[in-house]
């Protein structure tokens, strides 16, 4: 079978937790076979290598600025730049996942290049292309958005936004996230599950898996687990995810208070947080082994922990937002959907 490369550009890859990394580390792996070779390029992150040539796909770390302004980003990201020079005859396809803001300058070295381009849009509200659009400078995105020769989308929520950027239908594909099913925790009783983890048995567990963010609810979790114990004394919550995201000011003060206040209350030592796991065997054994998994996020696109706790058999408890009551989880029937910032 004949084979080609691909390069993938990331904002942030970690292939064990988070959503984009899972997905993107899922589908290099399945390509593989095919006879698509992958490689990643994505940002500098603390204790990360800066190359990891020791597993498939190949990462290659590069400093990518936070700020959306393409005159920042071209001065700070020089570096990848050069590497994409470089890369003209190694790849025949660049994909660009989840909107990372040097994704400007990625496609118009790309087709510089004579590399066919691929966009995959991951977050409504974030990286959709009428959020991108936004802003003092959104034209110079808009226009080099547009340009790319395809796009793949995770929901139907977000397919709405590129028909409002005014994209052709025809060049967007609609593929949804999905899940390993051959995972051994699925063969695991939850009181089996729990025992391999050394959690709590026979009380009610609830799993958050998430990073610690305003975004992902965090603040409202907190708030609702205080009445999850007054209704059940000896219930526990399982947060599984790491806090070095960085998030505004304001929102990081919110979600601290949260916690802050939660540590100090008389269920401080039913909330146990086990930080980023990065063994997707056992995170798959976590999801099992709870009751419950808590999602209170505020905004998404098709989130990949949905599938991953459904699949595991353990019902989400979600807020009521576009990527996920649209298509994932409807109420009563794969999960249970609660108004959006109501802890009640």
């Amino acid at each position: 079978m004949s084979s080609f490369r691909a390069l993938w550009v990331i904002q942030r890859y970690r292939p064990t937790f988070t959503g984009m990394g899972v997905l993107a580390d899922h589908l290099a792996r399945h390509l593989k076979p095919l006879g698509v070779e992958v490689e990643i390029a994505t940002n500098t992150l603390p204790g990360e290598p800066r190359l990891d040539d020791s597993q498939y796909p190949i990462v290659k770390r590069f400093p990518m600025p936070i700020s959306r302004n393409p005159f920042v980003m071209k001065r700070e990201s020089r570096e990848l730049k050069e590497y994409l020079e470089d890369c003209r005859d190694r790849f025949k396809i660049v994909h660009v996942l989840g909107g990372p803001t040097t994704f400007p300058m990625v496609l118009k070295q790309a087709q510089k290049n004579g590399q066919k381009t691929l966009i995959t849009s991951t977050l409504l509200n974030s990286d959709d292309p009428v959020t991108l659009s936004q802003g003092k400078l959104g034209f110079i995105r808009r226009n080099a958005y547009k340009s790319a020769d395809h796009f793949v989308t995770l929901s139907e929520a977000l397919i709405n936004t590129y028909e409002q950027a005014g994209i052709d239908r025809s060049k967007v594909s609609l593929i949804p996230p999905g899940a390993d099913l051959d995972r051994d925790a699925s063969q695991r009783t939850r009181e089996e599950a729990a025992a391999s983890l050394g959690w709590k048995l026979n009380v009610p567990r609830v799993i958050f898996v998430g990073v610690v963010l305003h975004r992902k609810g965090v603040d409202v979790l907190m708030n609702a687990w205080t009445k999850v114990k007054e209704a059940v004394p000896e219930a526990q919550l399982y947060m599984v995810g790491p806090n070095d995201i960085p998030e505004a000011p304001d929102k990081v003060a919110i979600v601290q208070t949260a916690l802050d206040a939660m540590k100090q209350s008389p269920h401080a030592n039913s909330v146990h947080f086990l930080g980023r796991e990065t063994d997707a065997d056992r995170l798959a054994m976590m999801f099992r082994a709870a009751h419950t998994f808590a999602f209170p996020t505020r905004m998404e696109g098709s989130p990949v922990v949905i599938i991953e706790s459904l699949a595991a058999g353990t019902p989400p408890v979600v807020a009521r937002i576009p990527g996920i009551t649209d298509r994932t989880v409807r109420d009563g029937e794969t999960g249970f959907v609660v108004e959006q910032d109501d802890p009640e």
